[in-house]
């Protein structure tokens, strides 16, 4: 609401509110004063403050052996997709740059809040998603990792069927991620603060309610059932 007039952003407001009281039976909300929004999104210092971050890797499409250069991407230092892209690149054909998806979870929210109201200081979540779109390089960046894939799958011979299994797989996620940012790309920053050091529990809690462990483990428990 940064760009809107004041009444523009007292109907976006209401709106909001309305959205809030039909998602949440349990809570009740009211309006804020403007003099008190800056004491709000100020409550405390921010001494300590850890971010969420998205993991990626150079995966190699003629080998299983998992590349050793595992790097962590943080969305929330400023940093654009293309200057991400442009790091990722690669001069090998046989080697394509993979982000490890956030996999979604269904673990209830309840037992992480319950462990911030535990703590013996303040703890802030901060979940800020920020339009945006693909730049001709990433688009450009994209398409040729895909050929890549295609490249290296028709020039495995049929018998290693499970490295050309592995070149499709990877080819599905590239093709899956740059159709689906062409039309619904966002940058986005999860992170937690306080005034004193973090425990490692909370940090752990955190990141399970934003993405179960690599590969998964809903369809495991579900065919365990």
């Amino acid at each position: 609401m940064d760009a809107s007039c004041s009444d523009e952003a007292s109907h976006r407001s209401k709106q909001i509110h309305n959205l809030l009281r039909a998602s949440f039976d349990e809570y009740e909300f009211s309006p804020v004063p403007g003099k008190e929004i800056p004491l709000l999104l100020h409550p405390f210092r921010l001494d300590h403050v850890v971010s969420i971050v998205r993991r990626y890797s150079s995966a190699p499409l003629n080998s299983l052996r998992p590349h050793k250069n595992l790097r962590q991407i943080g969305l929330s230092d400023g940093g654009t997709a293309d200057s991400l892209f442009k790091k990722m690149k690669s001069a090998s054909r046989e080697i394509v740059s993979h982000i490890f998806p956030f996999v979604p979870t269904c673990l209830p929210f309840g037992g992480h809040l319950k462990l911030l109201l535990f703590s013996q200081y303040p703890i802030a979540l901060s979940f800020r998603i920020r339009p945006t779109r693909l730049t001709k390089f990433e688009e450009a960046f994209l398409d040729d990792q895909i050929a890549q894939c295609e490249e290296c799958f028709q020039s495995i011979p049929p018998m290693r069927t499970t490295l050309r299994l592995q070149a499709h797989i990877y080819e599905q996620l590239l093709m899956e991620r740059l159709y689906g940012m062409r039309n619904n790309a966002a940058m986005g920053a999860i992170e937690i603060a306080s005034p004193q050091p973090i425990p490692d529990t909370v940090i752990d809690a955190v990141g399970s309610l934003i993405t179960e462990a690599s590969g998964g483990t809903l369809y495991r428990l579900c065919s365990c059932c």
